[in-house]
């Protein structure tokens, strides 16, 4: 069922010696039902662009409202019931790129290039209170998609995020579900190039999204931050009467306080951070027969602290508990990791930045696993950090045991670029 279609369109014209045109043309149509949210098109132009040298812009707006067409100028906005309509919208782009070579004991060493991540933000502020925001990444995000859709574009974000206050911000759509630490810093602000294996426990439809609804905000000036929300969550047998899944987050900052609801595990000294989290994660009837219960639960814990040459210490933990997960997740697993990040640049060929040498240790004692699934392993790593998480070079060293008892060695050469 098709719920709305709108167009917009912006023309900005400036006057002095010269003239400029912009002129940007943003369509889409999105429809929904009652289990998901579906944006079935979206045409994104951007138009001539001619430099001036004015400051004088008047705006012009034009709204299909459903049997005709509104216009309106900047100046009749600001005096018209449209005025809390007119907002911005901002593009960005993010790529992920590396270099693998992967040595399993007994086995001869293999080497592939990858595109771990290529995603595409979108975000448009209509209303005062109201924003959209679509994020797309594809299907083969980091290695998990297969077959011959792994490489096309994917609705990673889709949601309509409604700020009531600081203490109350309702979100509805496609989104990340309250976690841990590492799944709401997501792969561009870990600390590490890789994803910590030890919490893939979560129900999810892609790269650890969920369905659903979900209210957030910060209490006591931010000391403590809240989220709890109902989701989609996993579904049953075919045909039978699944549940949703009920998961939610408490954060308290105990010295400077983190801003929203993702967070980062490196702020590279900007801050001091000591921050403890908590977050759960439950649903009823999620096995073949719709009887199983999933639940899972996580404490995370992030210590930075900046350092008197200019650099920064970061110490990140997690534990996991993870049950009903249909899968051979279940277990209790956590990891350790600490960072040391230099107080001045160093040069590297033409390249120069931050250094960050780094350690973690990550364990799963499963419930019951397979003879391939890994059981602990133990990451060392260097970034070379150009511009905090949008330039960042990063050199991996892992070595992996599995159940059965063998091992695994992989280096990585990562780069990460975000505009």
């Amino acid at each position: 069922m098709i719920l709305s279609q709108t167009r917009y369109q912006w023309n900005v014209f400036e006057r002095e010696s010269e003239i400029a045109a912009l002129s940007v043309i943003f369509v889409f149509k999105w429809s929904c039902n009652m289990k998901r949210l579906l944006f079935t098109g979206m045409l994104l132009a951007l138009g001539m662009f001619v430099f001036t040298q004015t400051t004088q812009a008047q705006i012009e707006f034009s709204e299909f409202t459903g049997t005709r067409l509104v216009t309106y100028t900047q100046d009749d906005a600001n005096e018209s019931t449209f005025k809390d309509w007119v907002g911005e919208m901002n593009v960005g782009a993010g790529l992920r790129t590396s270099m693998n070579s992967s040595k399993p004991q007994g086995a001869a060493r293999t080497y592939d290039f990858n595109l771990d991540n290529v995603r595409l933000y979108v975000s448009s502020s209509g209303h005062d209170v109201i924003t959209l925001e679509f994020n797309m990444d594809i299907n083969n995000a980091q290695g998990f998609g297969t077959g011959a859709e792994a490489g096309e574009a994917r609705v990673l974000d889709a949601i309509a995020k409604f700020k009531l206050s600081d203490a109350v911000n309702i979100w509805i759509g496609r989104m990340l579900p309250p976690s841990d630490r590492s799944n709401l810093s997501g792969p561009y602000y870990l600390n590490a190039w890789t994803f910590p294996w030890v919490q893939f426990g979560y129900h999810n439809i892609f790269q650890g999204r969920d369905d659903g609804i979900l209210a957030h905000g910060k209490l006591k000036e931010g000391r403590f931050e809240y989220a709890i929300g109902a989701f989609e969550g996993k579904d049953a047998a075919a045909g039978s009467n699944d549940n949703m899944m009920v998961a939610g987050r408490l954060n308290v900052n105990l010295l400077d306080v983190e801003e929203g609801y993702y967070n980062s595990s490196t702020y590279f000294g900007s801050m001091d951070i000591l921050t403890i989290g908590f977050a759960f994660q439950s649903q009823n009837g999620t096995d073949v027969a719709g009887a199983g219960d999933y639940d899972g639960y996580s404490f995370d814990v992030l210590y930075e602290r900046p350092t008197e040459d200019g650099g920064a210490i970061t110490v990140e933990g997690a534990w996991y508990d993870f049950e009903g997960t249909n899968s051979s997740n279940d277990g209790n697993s956590y990891f350790v990791m600490v960072s040391r990040m230099t107080g001045s640049d160093i040069a590297i060929g033409p390249a120069s930045g931050r250094v960050i040498p780094y350690y973690r240790h990550q364990n799963f004692d499963r419930d019951a696993g397979a003879a391939t699934d890994k059981i602990r392993s133990n990451d060392w790593g260097l970034h070379l950090v150009m511009n905090g998480h949008n330039s960042r070079f990063t050199l991996e060293y892992s070595k992996s045991e599995t159940v059965s008892g063998s091992s695994t060695e992989d280096v990585r050469f990562g780069y990460q670029l975000q505009f």
